[in-house]
């Protein structure tokens, strides 16, 4: 198996967990900040999407497609403790999960195993140490925030899913 199949499989995983912990979650009940000082949902999809994005850009630089005027603000980390920003619906959001995530596919299906195993740049190597692991990174990072959402789902009284 080469390294982009073995990495859309595990975006393949995250992509479940996301989904099983999401779907029947309301749009204001992904605006819930279950503790103190904890990012809401939606906030935290919107900015995973965000950051896929740009990394994904940074590694292929014009192989993403582009994210709608004014959300890489409001999903921007300065924004964590505000509740009064025009949020993205979930159905948009996943919409955007959908588009960002065709776009990065495609730019780890141009990449040779060769490419992937080269050394990332600089500015990401706390992501990872090749451009293959920080393309791995960008589905893990889906499930790394996924730990919060349980929280929400618990104090809402959703089935627990996982």
């Amino acid at each position: 198996m080469s390294i982009a199949e073995t990495i859309k499989q595990s975006y393949q995983l995250s992509d479940q967990v996301v989904q099983a912990y999401l779907n029947d979650l309301s749009d204001d009940e992904l605006k819930i900040r279950a503790v103190a000082g904890m990012n809401n949902i939606n906030w935290q999809v919107g900015h995973i999407i965000v950051s896929e994005h740009q990394i994904a850009e940074m590694l292929c630089p014009g192989s993403m497609p582009p994210l709608p005027e004014g959300m890489a603000e409001i999903y921007d980390r300065a924004n964590v403790d505000k509740d009064d920003l025009p949020f993205y619906t979930k159905e948009r959001l996943f919409e955007l999960k959908e588009e960002q995530r065709a776009g990065t596919i495609a730019a780890i299906d141009k990449l040779s195993d060769e490419e992937l195993m080269k050394p990332s740049p600089e500015k990401l190597k706390m992501l990872g140490g090749t451009i293959g692991a920080i393309f791995l990174m960008l589905g893990s990072h889906w499930t790394m925030h996924a730990g919060q959402w349980v929280a929400v789902r618990r104090l809402t009284g959703k089935e627990v899913k996982i």
